[in-house]
């Protein structure tokens, strides 16, 4: 699947614990594109969303990143 976005929002966590939040979106239809904590990157297991809403509260999982585009 080639899929093309025109804007990417990002999400680090350097620490070492995880950290709850609720980004300031404005945009939907935010597509998760990759996850350091996914499985297929020998991640914990991820509690993110496939998907994005405005207003939702979010658990990003210690030292990980996640990058979501539109």
């Amino acid at each position: 699947m080639n899929l093309q976005f025109s804007q990417i929002f990002c999400i680090m966590n350097f620490e070492k614990y995880a950290v709850k939040f609720s980004p300031p979106l404005h945009q939907l239809n935010l597509l998760k594109i990759l996850d350091s904590s996914n499985g297929e990157q020998l991640g914990s297991n991820s509690s993110l969303p496939e998907q994005l809403q405005p207003e939702q509260l979010l658990t990003i999982n210690p030292l990980s990143f996640v990058s979501y585009g539109y």
